[in-house]
């Protein structure tokens, strides 16, 4: 085999790694964009929960000090 056609056989090795590799960050990337949507999704549902539930949870608190110093 010539120079040239290793040469060659070398630079379709380093083609097919880097499209190999580009095929593997585009599957990352979507990955990504996907739990970024579901944690965005998580915390806004948090958030929403956080609220509902927070003045009831200091209420309970409140009472709960209020029987404390009652006593």
């Amino acid at each position: 085999m010539s120079l040239d056609e290793e040469m060659q056989g070398e630079i379709l090795k380093m083609e097919n790694e880097m499209r190999r590799i580009d095929e593997e960050l585009e599957k990352l990337q979507s990955r990504v964009l996907h739990l970024v949507g579901v944690r965005n999704k998580l915390h806004r549902d948090s958030d929403v929960l956080r609220a509902y539930f927070s003045p009831q949870e200091q209420r309970k608190e409140k009472q709960a000090t209020l029987l404390g110093l009652m006593k």
